[in-house]
């Protein structure tokens, strides 16, 4: 199932898609993004991750100084800056000098992997190429988008295989500025790129999406959309309320784990983990954290076959139940054992949406 591409001299973030990297580069959905209205996005282009969990987009300075765990700056070696990660980050003509001299609104981000960036924040054109992973498409264009800088670095932060991220928090998220300033979300709603601030992620299991690009087949592909849904089969959507409006946060009430018991086939043993609290939606994050009563069990035991999320489905109560394969989180199980492939989204500020598409 590959979306359709609109033919249009200039296409809209509403009839593209943004095709995903090959996921043996990285543990997390990366997409190219390029720089600058004169860029040439086909030819150069920065590796940016997705992140729900964050507001700012940010990329490296050129100069980008390095951080201690107390936020002090020092430079970096000449044995360290030789090395190809560092080379690879150095994205942005900017550099630590000229923005400083610019007096431009600091800000310090810390992530849960301890990773520690010092930010300033400009506003810059964001190219990206729609179409397939690689293809010739047409850039898509957004100008004068808030871009957060990197001003100087903690190794943690240096060493990924990405050069920035893309945030994706809603609208009325909390910036890490004294002054917010717009998503991107934001940005593409008030720049009638889309009409709504909401977005689409279709994500492969690692093998079946190398094997797609090996093929260099029109079947499947990972990506994400804005605005509207752009394949010709629609999803079956189920609306989740988000509980926060600062971020993309719902109410999580348990995790069931589904175990196969010893000489059958179709049955299982289930070991269910009372959450009932709210989690944040982030595709930013390496992995999963939960309180310890959660971990300890969740933990305890591997080889499991099937999760099960039970979440609150509204005020009044209602609980709905995706049941997800355990490995990849990516296929839902009915009640008749048929499979079907899970679509994250955003209906609005205030909905998460998952989408059931029927695996052929």
């Amino acid at each position: 199932m590959t979306p359709s591409i609109s033919m249009r001299s200039n296409p809209t973030m509403v009839d593209s898609y943004l095709p995903f990297g090959s996921p043996a580069t990285s543990t997390l959905c990366t997409i190219a993004m390029a720089l600058g209205p004169n860029s040439n996005a086909r030819e150069y282009s920065i590796k940016v991750a997705l992140d729900t969990g964050a507001r700012e987009t940010w990329v490296f300075a050129d100069n980008f100084r390095k951080l201690d765990d107390d936020w002090n700056e020092t430079d970096w070696s000449e044995e360290e800056q030789s090395t190809q990660t560092f080379k690879m980050h150095r994205t942005s003509w900017n550099t630590v000098s000229s923005l400083r001299s610019a007096n431009l609104p600091e800000a310090r981000l810390e992530f849960a992997d301890r990773s520690k960036i010092k930010t300033c924040v400009i506003h810059e054109t964001l190219k990206f190429i729609a179409g397939r992973y690689g293809s010739r498409g047409t850039p898509i264009s957004i100008d004068r988008c808030p871009l957060s800088i990197v001003l100087a670095a903690n190794r943690r932060a240096v060493n990924t295989r990405f050069s920035g991220m893309l945030g994706l928090a809603p609208e009325n998220s909390t910036s890490s500025y004294k002054v917010n300033h717009e998503t991107f979300l934001e940005r593409l709603v008030s720049k009638d790129v889309i009409s709504k601030p909401c977005f689409y992620m279709r994500v492969l299991p690692p093998d079946i999406y190398t094997k797609e690009l090996a093929d260099d087949s029109e079947g499947v592909t990972s990506f994400i959309c804005f605005g509207e849904w752009p394949c010709s089969k629609t999803p079956r959507f189920v609306e989740i309320p988000v509980k926060t409006w600062r971020s993309w946060t719902i109410k999580l009430m348990s995790i069931t784990l589904s175990y196969p018991k010893a000489g059958t086939a179709k049955d299982y043993e289930e070991v269910e983990v009372e959450v009932g609290g709210n989690v944040l939606l982030d595709c930013g994050a390496f992995a999963s954290i939960f309180k310890n009563e959660c971990r300890n069990t969740l933990y305890a035991r591997q080889g499991a076959r099937w999760v099960t999320f039970a979440f609150a489905n509204d005020i009044a109560g209602l609980i709905h139940k995706v049941v997800c394969d355990a490995k990849t989180f990516l296929y839902y199980r009915d009640r008749n054992d048929d499979e079907e492939e899970v679509v994250l989204g955003t209906a609005s500020s205030n909905k998460m949406i998952l989408g059931l598409v029927r695996v052929m």
